[in-house]
């Protein structure tokens, strides 16, 4: 039966750790060996140093117990061979040695060894310091683990900062316009980068074609079929009819393989009318300041889910100061309840020139709003600028660290586009007045 010392010197989760005694003498490496596999250990023993060189490059042992003093290679000189081999420059090695002349210890530091032992040396001292050894080298084992993954974990971070510089790059900057209409969207993804986007393109016969595109998934695959299919319809949209080409990217998608599918909603705009084409997403509103005169539900599928689709279209006149406007997801407008603005009652509020500013405390954010009102634990501020509008609603998306794709799409009324010519004229005298003044 063990006794209580003898039990103390069996380490836990030494099992397994292989600790390779190298001693010419026989009567020391019998002595050792039993010391440590009573301990624990896996003990393979070498009886000079050409033979343990052999067994490290064989098999590298957990750690080197190295006697100082043996023909033809001396310890520190064994050491010294077993940093070169590449498998052996981070297996510790404990020197042992009769003498502690500063001389010898010195050298076997010089030859990389990391600690010593003086011969005859206690059993209690030995376990403990081949077991103190072992634990010191699995924490630089970890320690630099940690520091390999922190590397990695920076490099993606920067990877993914670049490409969400890129991805946003892509992006209409500020309003889009052209004559007889405008354009403002928002685009807050759950990550870095996604697979929302929005933008204006040119369609068949010099018409502009508005999309708001939302690919299933997130992060970086979605990412990269947003790029894919924002090249596709850059290509097909000015050879094909609307719903002709929303069927061929349906087709070609699915002759790729790509495991993604995306809601989408095109808007196609004429001098008088918009041909409206929903794929998979909320109503599209469209009306004005006397309310909602039209909604086009989603009739067709979603390009890339199914084989073979066609696609319906639905036209709606369009008058001066209509807005069409199109929400992918809505929003919470109170942090204490958990009612949430749906994508279609959002888009209706923008449509109606009225943006919902859910957590009201009393204070209204800087903007030309008009009438606020209460309703319940939401104000709704009345605006005639859809780029403030998006805003607004990009913002509290960030803030709340929620998903926002939307687009608001604006025939400007014959009073907005006067407007506009005075800011222009105005803003051409300011320029003429400051080049006088220099």
């Amino acid at each position: 039966m063990e006794t209580t010392q003898q039990k103390a010197l069996t380490a836990p989760g030494t099992s397994g750790r292989r600790v390779l005694i190298v001693d010419d003498d026989q009567v020391n490496r019998a002595l050792l060996k039993a010391i440590l596999t009573k301990a624990g250990f896996q003990v393979p023993v070498a009886q000079d140093g050409a033979s343990a060189l052999a067994l490290c490059a064989e098999d590298p042992p957990d750690l080197v117990l190295l006697d100082y003093m043996m023909p033809n290679m001396t310890g520190p000189d064994v050491a010294r061979r077993m940093r070169g081999q590449p498998r052996m420059r981070d297996v510790p090695i404990l020197l042992l040695t009769a003498t502690n002349l500063d001389a010898h210890i010195e050298e076997g530091f010089a030859a990389g060894v990391d600690d010593y032992l003086v011969k005859p040396v206690d059993r209690r001292i030995l376990v403990a310091r081949v077991e103190a050894t072992l634990r010191a080298r699995a924490d630089r084992s970890s320690a630099s683990a940690a520091a390999a993954v922190t590397l990695q974990r920076d490099a993606l971070v920067a990877e993914l900062d670049e490409a969400r510089e890129v991805q946003r790059a892509q992006l209409p900057h500020g309003v889009v316009t052209w004559p007889g209409w405008s354009a403002a969207g928002a685009v807050v993804p759950c990550g870095a980068v996604g697979g929302d986007f929005f933008d204006v393109l040119e369609g068949m016969g010099g018409r502009r074609v508005a999309l708001l595109v939302d690919v299933s998934g997130h992060g970086v695959a979605a990412a990269l079929v947003t790029a894919r299919l924002h090249a596709e319809l850059r290509s097909l949209l000015p050879l094909h009819p609307l719903t002709e080409a929303l069927s061929l990217l349906n087709d070609r998608l699915l002759a790729d393989g790509t495991p993604k599918y995306a809601c989408l909603a095109a808007v196609e705009l004429g001098p008088e009318v918009a041909t409206i084409v929903n794929a998979g997403l909320p109503p599209v509103c469209v009306g004005g300041a006397g309310g909602i005169r039209a909604l086009v539900s989603a009739t067709g599928t979603p390009p890339g889910l199914l084989p073979g689709q066609t696609y319906d279209s639905e036209v709606i006149p369009i008058s001066p100061g209509d807005r069409i406007v199109v929400m992918r997801n809505g929003v919470r407008v109170a942090e204490s309840t958990p009612r949430k603005l749906g994508g279609r009652d959002l888009a209706q509020a923008v449509v109606s020139f009225a943006v919902p500013y859910p957590g009201w405390e009393g204070e209204l954010p800087a903007g030309p709003w008009q009438s606020p009102q209460q309703e319940g634990d939401v104000v709704l501020l009345h605006t005639d600028q859809p780029t403030k509008a998006m805003s607004i609603l990009a913002t509290w998306a960030i803030e709340r660290g929620e998903e926002l794709l939307g687009l608001t799409v604006t025939r400007p009324s014959l009073e907005d586009a006067y407007l506009q010519v005075t800011r222009d004229v105005l803003e051409v005298l300011r320029r003429l007045a400051v080049n006088v003044a220099r």
